[in-house]
């Protein structure tokens, strides 16, 4: 269907009876689409009670402490525990899982602790290990996890980066 000609008046200009109203039937269902469409996308669901769902899963880890620098009995068996407590073995949730065990290890023993997750434990020698009064690098699944305690860069005249246990 043409467009309907166009009215001319004395000035140069062309003009459209407004609305085109012959369009209409194309365009609404497309307005109404749009308007939905806004509704949807707006929409945030708000949790009342969720359900707790418990899911057991079964996996092995192996885990054994690689090296250590001035640390006690009582840290190394909080942060054994926060491992295997927390520990998934996926690489997305590594984040979520290194901050857990910082906040573990801080309410344990203040101060600020650095949690990493590596995938080659070499990696972890060019890390906070240089400056931290005291760390521990433990070997989970053939990854690294390397906790350790912010310092200052003071270290004992003894300073041993990261060595083997004997």
């Amino acid at each position: 269907m043409p467009f309907p000609p166009p009215t001319v008046s004395r000035c140069a200009t062309v003009s459209l009876p407004f609305p085109p109203l012959f369009l209409f039937p194309f365009f609404f269902p497309l307005l109404f689409l749009s308007a939905q469409c806004a509704l949807y996308n707006r929409f945030s669901p708000t949790w009342e009670k969720p359900e707790i769902v418990t899911v057991s899963r079964q996996m092995f880890i192996k885990i054994e402490l690689l090296a250590d620098f001035e640390t006690n009995n009582q840290m190394k068996m909080v942060a054994r525990k926060a491992i295997l407590s927390v520990f998934s073995g996926t690489w997305p949730t590594t984040g979520d899982e290194s901050n857990s065990i910082g906040e573990i290890m801080e309410k344990q023993f203040g101060g600020r602790w650095m949690v990493g997750i590596f995938d080659i434990d070499f990696d972890a020698a060019y890390t906070i290990v240089r400056r931290s009064p005291s760390y521990m690098l433990f070997g989970v699944n053939n990854r690294a996890i390397l906790i350790a305690r912010e310092g200052n860069g003071k270290r004992a005249k003894i300073s041993r980066l990261l060595t083997r246990r004997k």
